[in-house]
């Protein structure tokens, strides 16, 4: 199986070989080496496997500065620009939010009072029923349904009812 070779990779400055590789910017490897620790320098000159690996990390960085230069800096009008993009969201969430605000304060009075109201109402109707007395099933029955109207019991009132109410 293929297996990736990295800078350091045999173990003992891995880890200073790759800030090395990193930092080294457009300079030779004798620039870098002159600025490492001595342990580093000595580790490189009896590594060479290290040494061409640092120096293929060296050459592939070159390699990419000069295939992609970089970029000149975003211009004076760039900040002005997104500080106006900035502004324009700020300005444009702040009246879609102060009508959500007002909803939403609207909505939460509105449970509030609600909540005020079925508490009074609740309270009202319990101290009501408490204030009654309660009905006995006598006066209770007498008080709410009619007595039915008195059936006639002879040939003759039935007769004297059907005159009065057809006259």
């Amino acid at each position: 199986m293929w297996r990736e070779k990295r800078i350091g990779s045999c173990g003992r400055h891995g880890e200073a070989l790759r800030n090395l590789a990193e930092g080294g910017a457009g300079r030779a490897l004798e620039e870098l080496l002159v600025q490492g620790a001595p342990s580093l320098q000595a580790h490189l000159a009896g590594c060479p496997g290290c040494r061409k690996q640092l120096q293929d990390a060296l050459a592939g960085g070159a390699l990419l500065r000069e295939a992609y230069p970089s970029a000149a800096g975003p211009g004076a009008a760039f900040s002005g620009k997104v500080m106006a993009a900035i502004r324009a969201l700020e300005a444009e969430r702040s009246t879609s939010m102060s009508l959500w605000s007002a909803m939403q304060a609207l909505a939460t009075r509105v449970a509030w009072v609600s909540a005020l109201a079925l508490l009074v109402a609740c309270g009202w109707l319990y101290e009501y029923r408490a204030a009654q007395p309660p009905a006995t099933a006598q006066e209770s029955s007498a008080d709410r349904f009619m007595e039915p109207a008195p059936q006639p019991t002879t040939a003759d009132e039935v007769l004297a009812s059907l005159a009065e109410a057809n006259p």
